[in-house]
Formats: C-alpha cells, sequence, structure tokens
C-alpha cells in the first residue's frame, strides 16, 4: 500500500485484491482502543486500521500470549466499544 492510505468497501469483493498482498504477513505490533478501532502494523511497515462498525462486529481477535498458555479474544462490538473474555 506503499505509504498511501487507502479505504476498502468490504461489500466490494473485488476492490479488495490489493490486501490479498499482505494475506499472512507476520504482524509486529496491534494495538485495540476501548472504543473499537484495530490498529496492525505488519513487517513490511504496512498498518491495517480496522474502525467499528454501527451495524456489525467490525472485528475479532483470539491469540495466546508469548511464555505464558493465557488466551485472550476481543470483539469489536456494534456501535463502537469492546468485549474481552
Amino acid at each position: 500500500m506503499s505509504g498511501a492510505q487507502r479505504r476498502f468497501d468490504l461489500s466490494a469483493s473485488a476492490a479488495l485484491a490489493p490486501l490479498l498482498d499482505h494475506y499472512q504477513a507476520k504482524v509486529t505490533g496491534a494495538e485495540i482502543c476501548k472504543g473499537g478501532p484495530l490498529n496492525l502494523t505488519s513487517t513490511d511497515d504496512a498498518v491495517l486500521l480496522v474502525e467499528p462498525d454501527d451495524r456489525y462486529e467490525a472485528f475479532t481477535v483470539a491469540g495466546k500470549l508469548p511464555s505464558t498458555s493465557r488466551r485472550f479474544f476481543f470483539v469489536a462490538v456494534p456501535g463502537g466499544g469492546l468485549a474481552c473474555w
């Protein structure tokens, strides 16, 4: 995405093709804010920002912390906000 900011309409699947360049990219940084936005940075310095949606769960993030058995699960709830388990 070469430093330029772009918006993607998830209802237009053909327009999502540029995101395939980042499929299976290694995430080097992640930030989830209480209001619901998700910000991911990858090894190629690409940044993916997922903003909350008024009607849908914009994202789900699940995983395990390194060096522990503790798991986490975050869901961006419709209208903004975050549910955590």
